[in-house]
């Protein structure tokens, strides 16, 4: 039953046949009057409405050469209706969470202290954009170059420094006698 369920969200999963469905609970229309209504290309269209046709959510009927679709099942505009309620509740939710990270300052809340006691920042506060002093700059002398700090990515190559190599007693420059 869960993989049938799966299937007709996967068949309304699609802005365009949730469109047409909205269209169609008014009452049967012709493809042409949909892309009219809808401002689609009738080829688009067709493609769309065909997924639904598969998933059973909406009958055709062929009347000469015009192909008229319809909401098989009156339910289906009550499911529409509640997927709007609850969308509308949710975004309701996340205003009032807005509205309340809103009225609270970051710089106002509290510190909370993690499982070992020491400080943490709360969930909701943003640590990257806490500001930090600026130290200041030393001027430089006229005439100083900027050294260039070293390359960083995939390709960056690091000089080693030189290191002599241990003396050996082949590599031992002879003093001359």
């Amino acid at each position: 039953m869960a993989a049938l369920k799966a299937d007709l969200f996967k068949a309304l999963g699609h802005p365009v046949r949730v469109r047409a469905l909205e269209v169609l609970i008014q009452g049967p229309r012709s493809v042409g009057e949909l892309a009219r209504v809808l401002s689609l290309e009738i080829s688009h269209l067709s493609q769309q409405l065909g997924v639904l046709r598969r998933a059973g959510v909406v009958d055709a009927v062929r009347v000469r050469s015009t192909v008229h679709y319809s909401v098989r099942d009156p339910l289906t505009a009550e499911l529409l209706a509640l997927a709007r309620r609850v969308l509308v509740t949710t975004l309701q939710d996340r205003q009032g969470l807005l509205l309340d990270l809103q009225a609270d300052p970051r710089d106002d809340a509290p510190t909370q202290t993690g499982p070992s006691g020491a400080a943490t920042t709360p969930k909701h506060a943003n640590p990257a954009s806490a500001k930090t002093p600026k130290t200041p700059k030393t001027p430089k002398p006229p005439g100083a170059k900027t050294a260039k700090p070293p390359t960083v990515g995939p390709r960056a190559v690091t000089p080693k420094p030189k290191v002599p190599a241990p003396r050996t007693r082949d590599n031992q420059k002879r003093d001359p006698e």
